[in-house]
């Protein structure tokens, strides 16, 4: 199967437009212009619909029980069938925030310093319930599954009940751009995102509990880590305190809370398997913690210049912690702490560890006597600074040099090949992928292509 890709996110512009429903269905995601919605089977990747939105798409939203998907453009909202693609019904309005109830009989749409909800189960039009007034700029909405209304505005967080018509709650946050909010499955927890701060109600009783409670200052969080089995989540602050938390007793005390960093935590990482987990720190500090109880394991220290600040990137496989930055990339055994090597060279942001440990990539400032590794395949760029360079961690040796600057990438689970998300010459994300068993380079790979290398190819770095 071959999709049309849809534009991802790089610096400089919007987000994607691209949806699973919750059942994993349905996928929607947006045309290049953003006025049509290719909506395919998630599960095999077959043809839906294309869906005509007639504007410029701003929002998609799913129902939770996957029935249907609501689009809301610089024109018109729409709810639209996820079974066949056949629009429901549509009114004329538009904005910029937009939530569905569970089974797509209720949307929420907000524009200014109002949110207006829709009945989705009484024809086309889509007939007007109510237009709520909020008194400030609406920043943010969601519905729960019982379809209690969160709106986020700059001036605070509403709750809003449904069945009754009224409004239950406020909650004094302050929101920004950048506010985000969620409802936990069985509806009893509501969770905002307000800048650096993640906060936490149980709102059973509408009462407010986040990791801050009234009698604690309020910090700003600056680094967040979740293990990969979601029984903890490792808070980093500006203060260079490090806090790890379980997940189910956030409103609680910590595990452990320990200050070892004398500036800001910058970054985080927990291990493949969550035995440790380490943070990071622009000074070049490096902690590494016990990812159960927090016990401080060790600390290494990246090499950097006295004053100057360092913008550090951390990964961490089972084996082997890596870290890069603008002097060079430093390989620590994880066990032992002892050094394994350091590749010179000023690299940042994206680096990516195989799971094993094995391969390891980073985005390296190119040397001026670099040439192209992929001339032909990808057309060379004067204004091309960084290279990806893929290394063999087992043996201290770089094994290929690309000349494109990853913006994301990852190794397939069995070290196959390398994916990586670039720009390519007209300004468009564009996929790679770099052959680890011959060596070839393939732009714009396919949804089998994914299949077929992932059962077919065997690796000598498994």
């Amino acid at each position: 199967m071959v999709w049309s890709r849809p534009w991802l996110w790089y610096p400089g512009r919007e987000w994607a437009r691209l949806q699973f429903s919750t059942t994993g269905a349905r996928l929607a995601y947006s045309s290049a212009d953003h006025r049509f919605v290719y909506l395919r089977n998630g599960i095999d990747g077959s043809f839906i619909a294309d869906l005509d939105c007639e504007s410029s798409l701003h929002r998609i939203a799913f129902s939770a029980d996957g029935s249907r998907m609501t689009t809301l453009t610089s024109i018109s909202l729409n709810l639209w069938s996820c079974e066949d693609g056949n629009l429901i019904g549509t009114a004329q309005t538009n904005g910029h925030g937009l939530a569905i109830s569970a089974d797509g009989s209720l949307i929420a749409t907000g524009y200014g310093d109002t949110a207006t909800l829709w009945s989705g189960d009484s024809g086309n039009p889509l007939p007007q319930i109510e237009v709520l007034s909020l008194d400030s700029r609406m920043v943010a909405i969601a519905i729960s599954l019982d379809d209690t209304l969160a709106i986020s505005t700059v001036a605070g967080i509403k709750l809003y009940n449904v069945k009754s018509r009224s409004f239950i709650s406020t909650f004094s946050i302050r929101s920004t751009s950048s506010t985000a909010l969620a409802f936990s499955p069985d509806c009893t927890h509501l969770a905002g995102s307000v800048f650096k701060t993640v906060y936490l109600w149980d709102i059973r009783d509408i009462e407010a509990s986040s990791p801050f409670s009234n009698e604690q200052e309020k910090r700003d969080i600056s680094a967040l880590a979740l293990s990969r089995d979601c029984s903890r989540v490792a808070c980093g602050f500006v203060s260079g305190e490090v806090e790890l938390w379980e997940t189910g007793s956030l409103g609680k005390q910590p595990i452990s809370a320990r200050t070892h960093h004398t500036v800001e935590v910058a970054t985080l990482v927990y291990s493949p398997d969550d035995r440790p987990f380490a943070s990071g720190s622009n000074d070049g500090t490096l902690n590494l913690w016990d990812g159960k109880g927090g016990a401080l394991r060790g600390t290494l220290q990246y090499p950097t210049k006295p004053g100057l600040e360092y913008k550090l990137v951390v990964e961490a496989s089972n084996t082997v912690l890596a870290v890069a930055g603008a002097n060079a990339i430093v390989l620590w055994d994880l066990k032992t702490l002892d050094h394994i090597h350091t590749f010179d060279g000023s690299f940042k942001v994206p680096l990516s560890l195989s799971a094993n440990g094995a391969l390891l990539a980073a985005v390296r400032k190119a040397a001026s006597s670099d040439t192209a590794f992929i001339d032909g395949i990808i057309p060379y760029r004067r204004r091309t600074v960084y290279q990806t360079i893929i290394f063999d961690v087992t043996k201290c040796t770089i094994i290929s040099t690309i000349d494109v600057e990853s913006l994301t990438m990852t190794f397939l689970s069995n070290n196959s090949q390398l994916v990586v998300q670039y720009v390519d010459d007209d300004d468009v994300c564009d996929l790679l992928i770099f052959n680890l068993v011959n060596g070839k380079v393939e732009r714009g790979p396919t949804f089998e292509h994914f299949m077929t290398s992932h059962f077919g190819m065997v690796s000598q770095y498994q």
